[in-house]
């Protein structure tokens, strides 16, 4: 009898620890409900621009050795500025040597990639399929046994222009820059963007194939046919506030706004621009009080204080 007075007691307890526990909770959830983490939106700037891949286009010749030996580079397999008539690379075998020169000034590098004599504008402009990735380098080995013919190396003439042909988003900024002759690129987010001249655009509905012209060819282009850049198309401004503030609410995205002692949602539109920051271009003015968390908040009565 003693030991279920025991067991009733110690149910007993445990049920008003369990009732207690239930109206914290409940009481924890209403007063965080009423007493939301808040931030004061502020004015931002972001890039309007997005990445664009391409093919660089440019006239090359491909060098070869003149007979059959052992190929050494005595300037370096590059890429590297030659005038015409420098020693490029030196063919030799038993009995003698033959030096190959820069045949006019230009860039040498003594490399391949397989893709000399295929990249045509021609080809590339005229069809609306993505444009081929070309292949990583194979360096010419200094030393490396070589035929008469074989391909040792490419040589870019210069001065020349440096030409891009690459897919774009169509969009009015878009339109509007290359009704003015040129488009801004950039090739890092931090860095200055500089103008690309439009040689010819053609429009396929949503996207545009841009023909471009760059306006500096430094050496190092010539290690990779792939460009890969950033079309910038100027600057939005805006409102800046934490991504998880913003939340989809019947197909719109909506903050949570503090209007006195209420909560209210709004309607916002905007973009993520950069790791957990949302820029709101509408719907919302620097210094409103915005919820940091909008999942799961409703509308209503709200304590700050």
């Amino acid at each position: 009898m003693k030991s279920l007075k025991h067991v009733l007691y110690a149910f007993f307890v445990l049920c008003i620890i369990a009732v207690a526990v239930l109206f914290y909770k409940a009481w924890l959830s209403r007063y965080l409900s009423l007493r939301p983490d808040f931030i004061a939106a502020e004015a931002g700037v972001a890039a309007n621009e997005f990445p664009v891949r391409g093919l660089f286009l440019w006239r090359e010749t491909v060098l070869t050795a003149p007979v059959d030996g052992a190929v050494t580079f005595p300037s370096g397999r590059g890429p590297f500025y030659a005038a015409k008539g420098d020693k490029l690379a030196v063919v030799s075998w038993s009995s003698g040597s033959r030096v190959l020169r820069a045949p006019d000034t230009g860039y040498f590098i003594a490399a391949l990639d397989g893709m000399e004599g295929r990249i045509e504008y021609s080809d590339l402009w005229s069809g609306v399929d993505r444009l081929p990735v070309a292949p990583e380098l194979v360096y010419i080995a200094d030393g490396s046994s070589v035929k008469k013919g074989e391909a040792i190396g490419r040589f870019v003439l210069q001065p020349s222009d440096l030409r891009l042909i690459a897919w774009a988003d169509v969009s009015a900024t878009l339109k509007r820059h290359v009704d003015d002759g040129f488009v801004r690129l950039r090739t890092l987010p931090d860095s200055l963007p500089f103008e690309a001249g439009v040689r010819a655009v053609r429009y396929f509905g949503a996207k545009a194939k841009l023909y471009l012209s760059l306006p500096f060819f430094p050496p190092e282009i010539l290690e990779s046919r792939n460009a890969v850049f950033s079309l910038f198309l100027g600057d939005h401004r805006g409102v800046k506030v934490p991504e998880t503030a913003v939340v989809l609410r019947d197909r719109r995205q909506m903050v949570f706004v503090i209007e006195g002692d209420r909560i209210t949602g709004r309607a916002v539109e905007g973009f993520t621009f950069s790791k957990n920051r949302f820029l709101v271009l509408d719907g919302l003015k620097p210094g409103e009080l915005v919820i940091v968390n909008g999942a799961g908040v409703k509308e209503g009565e709200i304590r700050i204080w």
